[in-house]
């Protein structure tokens, strides 16, 4: 069995991707005046740091993944939000090619 905090961690993954996509949407639907000082109101252009933040969440499950040695086939979840490749680039980084065949 893998770590049992995977899910936590998945469910909190799912939840910030969701509503990063859901401040995307309110920001693209939303008519912002140029001169309206963002700062004023913290609804407006929360996309970029709701999405940092899930990729935070996708960084450190594969790095739970890694120390636990867990490779999942598939991810319906993180290829939903577009955050698959996100993962399997942080999994590459922490356990990267061996530079020789004879290191497999």
């Amino acid at each position: 069995m893998h770590n049992t905090k995977r899910l936590q961690l998945l469910i909190m993954i799912g939840l910030t991707a969701a509503q990063a996509r859901a401040h995307k949407v309110l920001d693209e639907i939303s008519q912002v005046i140029a001169s309206v000082d963002t700062h004023d109101d913290p609804h407006f252009f929360r996309y970029p740091d709701i999405w940092l933040e899930a990729q935070s969440g996708v960084i450190q499950l594969a790095k739970l993944d890694h120390l636990s040695d867990f490779s999942p086939g598939i991810s319906p979840m993180l290829s939903e939000f577009g955050l698959l490749t996100e993962y399997w680039d942080a999994r590459h980084r922490l356990d990267p090619e061996p530079e020789s065949h004879d290191e497999y």
